[in-house]
C-alpha cells in the first residue's frame, strides 16, 4: 500500500515488486543483511513518524475544532466481550512464539542481555504506536475534499493507506519522504525476517534433520535460498489475495496463538510430561477446530457454530480461538501421555510401533554413545550463527537441546534418569 501511495502503481506491481527487493537482499546476505537493515529501517520509522506529526497536525485542511470531539473511540457493546477477550488473549500469546523474535533473541551473546532488549522492545513498540494512533486521529479531523491534490473524501476501501495517504497529502514534500520511507521499512523489515525465519526452520528442521542429516553447508545454504524463493512467492500469493497487512499479521497471530503456543507452553514448563505424538496430536486438533470455526477473509465457511452464534453478520461471538488453543493443549497432554503409558508399559513394542522415535531408550541395542543422543552441553547462549542454521540454547546438563541442535529426549519423553 505505501508504493501504491508514493508511486502511484497498482497493487499487484506493488507486491511484486517489494517481494524481490526484499528476498534478493535476504538471500545475499542472510541474518546479517536482516539485523543491519532492521537498524537503519527502525532509524526511519523513528524518524519518519514523529516529524510527520507535527506537520500534519497544522495542515490548512485539518479541522482542530473536530478533534476535540472523541468521537473516533469506540465502544464495546455486551455482546462483543467473547470477540474482544479471544482478541486480546490471541494478540498477547499469540506474539510470543514468532520466529522472527526467537531468530534476534538466541542470537544475543547472553541471556541478561536478551531479557533487557526484550523489555525495552516493548516499551519501543508502544511509544512508536503513539505517533501511528495520532495520525489517525488527525485524518479523521481533516476535511479531504479541500487537500490539493486528492479532492475527494476517504472511502472505507481506502481506510487501509489511511497513513500513507496522511503523510503524502497533509506534509511537506520532504517531510513525506522520510514519513512514507517509515512505512515501507517498518514492512520490509517484517517481511525479510519472516521468510528468513521460515526458510531457515524449513531447511534446518525438515530437509536437513528428516531428509538429509548428512547434508553439507554448502548443500544447507543452496536449500536456504531455494526455501527463499518459495516462500517469497508464496507470501506474495497471499498479499495479493489478501490485499491487507494488518489481517496478514493478525492472521499469523491466530495461527501461532492456536498451532504453537500451547506446543511451546508445554515443552518449556513440562517438557518430561509431552512427546513427538503429543505434538503432532495438538497440531492437528487445533488446526481442525480453528478451520471448522470460519475465517471468511480467506473463504473458509463456518461449519461449527459455537455459542452466540450470530447468523445475520456470521460471527462467532464465542471466544473460539481461545477453545480451540485449550483444545489443542489438552489433547497434547492427553496424546502424550497416553503414548508414554502403552509403549513405558509395553502394551505395543517401541522397536516395531514407535515410528517416531519418541521413546528411543526402550528400543533394543539403544547404545548409550549413540552419537545421535551425546550429552555434550554449552553453556550460555551461542552468538553467531550462520545464514542457514539458527542459534541453539543450551544452559547446563539438564538443557533440551544440545550444541548440534538436536533435542535431548531425556526431558521431551520424561526419562530424566535415564542413562545414555
Amino acid at each position: 500500500s505505501s508504493l501504491t501511495v508514493i508511486l502511484e502503481i497498482n497493487i499487484t506491481t506493488s507486491v511484486i515488486v517489494s517481494t524481490i527487493f526484499a528476498a534478493s537482499y535476504t538471500m545475499v546476505g542472510g541474518l546479517y543483511s536482516v539485523s543491519y537493515t532492521d537498524v537503519l529501517q527502525l532509524v526511519c520509522i523513528v524518524i519518519g513518524l514523529v516529524i510527520s506529526v507535527p506537520f500534519a497536525y497544522y495542515h490548512p485542511a485539518v479541522r482542530h475544532d473536530s478533534l476535540e470531539t472523541v468521537d473516533w473511540v469506540g465502544t464495546l457493546a455486551p455482546e462483543d466481550v467473547g470477540i474482544w477477550l479471544d482478541t486480546l488473549l490471541l494478540l498477547i500469546f499469540g506474539g510470543i512464539p514468532w520466529q522472527s523474535y526467537f531468530q534476534r533473541v538466541l542470537s544475543i551473546r547472553s541471556t541478561r542481555i536478551a531479557q533487557m532488549l526484550s523489555v525495552v522492545a516493548m516499551v519501543g513498540c508502544m511509544a512508536m504506536a503513539v505517533p501511528a494512533a495520532f495520525t489517525g486521529i488527525i485524518a479523521r479531523g481533516t476535511d479531504w475534499e479541500k487537500v490539493d491534490g486528492f479532492n475527494t473524501n476517504i472511502t472505507t476501501n481506502e481506510g487501509e493507506i489511511v497513513l500513507p495517504l496522511v503523510l503524502r497529502f497533509l506534509t511537506p514534500s520532504w517531510v513525506s519522504f522520510f514519513g512514507l520511507g517509515a512505512i515501507s521499512a517498518a514492512v520490509m523489515s517484517s517481511a525479510d525476517a519472516s521468510i528468513l525465519g521460515s526458510s531457515a526452520m524449513f531447511t534446518r528442521n525438515v530437509y536437513k534433520l528428516a531428509f538429509r542429516p548428512n547434508a553439507s553447508e554448502r548443500e544447507s545454504i543452496w536449500v536456504l535460498r531455494t526455501a527463499l524463493v518459495t516462500v517469497s512467492t508464496l507470501a506474495a500469493c497471499v498479499a495479493l489475495f489478501i490485499g491487507s497487512i494488518y489481517y496478514l499479521s493478525y492472521l499469523c497471530s491466530d495461527l501461532v496463538y492456536v498451532i504453537l503456543f500451547p506446543q511451546l507452553l508445554l515443552v518449556v514448563y513440562w517438557p518430561n510430561g509431552v512427546n513427538k505424538y503429543g505434538s503432532l496430536t495438538a497440531y492437528a486438533v487445533g488446526l481442525v477446530i480453528r478451520l471448522l470455526g470460519g475465517e471468511l477473509g480467506l473463504g473458509i465457511p463456518v461449519v461449527i457454530k459455537f455459542p452466540f452464534y450470530d447468523e445475520s453478520a456470521n460471527i462467532q461471538r464465542f471466544p473460539f480461538k481461545t477453545f480451540s488453543m485449550l483444545c489443542a493443549l489438552v489433547s497434547h497432554l492427553l496424546a502424550s501421555t497416553i503414548a508414554r503409558i502403552i509403549f513405558e508399559q509395553n502394551w505395543l513394542s517401541a522397536d516395531r510401533w514407535d515410528v517416531l522415535d519418541a521413546f528411543p531408550h526402550l528400543k533394543m541395542g539403544f547404545n548409550s554413545t549413540n552419537e545421535k543422543y551425546r550429552e555434550t552441553p554449552i553453556d550460555g547462549i551461542v552468538g553467531r550463527q550462520d545464514s542457514a542454521v539458527l542459534p541453539i540454547v543450551s544452559m547446563d546438563e539438564n538443557s533440551r537441546v544440545f550444541k548440534d541442535g538436536l533435542v535431548n529426549p531425556v526431558l521431551i519423553d520424561g526419562r530424566k534418569d535415564s542413562k545414555f
